[in-house]
């Protein structure tokens, strides 16, 4: 393949759609029909949320009827690049607060196994053995007892000033 050839490959179309009017129900349905073999895709998740729910806003989304909304769920999803499934939560979250926004991570997790403490004494110790690998930091480390690593060296620092 000659440079030609490699260079078409790279190329890329960025449209940036201006939302400074509103489209007619014609406009889209014309625009859906001329673009049927292009897909497009959204650049940033925050601004492709922002522009569905101002356009699902000034497209009177609420107040259409089912056939008006199909095509307009069509156009939103092809100017995104987003899957039905995508747009049906998008909309359904658009119809019950007034606009698409991102999701908070409320993700579980959990509960941390070594405190900061224990963190840090296990890069010393692992400094002072020359890098070993995990496995042979935490097994000399766990050789101490039972406790945090922590408490582990605390007790060790007591015991050796104590003798």
């Amino acid at each position: 393949m000659g440079l030609k050839g490699r260079l078409a490959a790279c190329w890329g179309v960025i449209v940036k759609m201006q939302d400074d009017e509103k489209l007619s129900l014609d406009q889209i349905q014309a625009f859906l029909e001329a673009t049927q073999g292009v897909r497009f895709a959204g650049k940033e998740r925050a601004e492709m949320y922002g522009w569905i729910s101002r356009t699902l806003q000034r497209q009177q989304y609420r107040e259409q009827g089912k056939g008006t909304r199909g095509l307009l769920r069509r156009y939103v999803g092809k100017m995104t690049g987003s899957s039905r499934t995508q747009m049906t939560r998008l909309v359904a979250q658009y119809m019950e607060q007034d606009e698409v926004k991102e999701a908070v991570n409320q993700r579980r997790r959990f509960a941390s196994r070594y405190t900061r403490g224990d963190i840090e004494l296990l890069a010393k110790v692992d400094e002072g053995h020359e890098t070993l690998a995990g496995p042979a930091t935490s097994a000399g480390v766990g050789r101490a007892g039972p406790g945090s690593i922590a408490e582990r060296d605390s007790r060790s620092t007591a015991s050796a000033g104590a003798a």
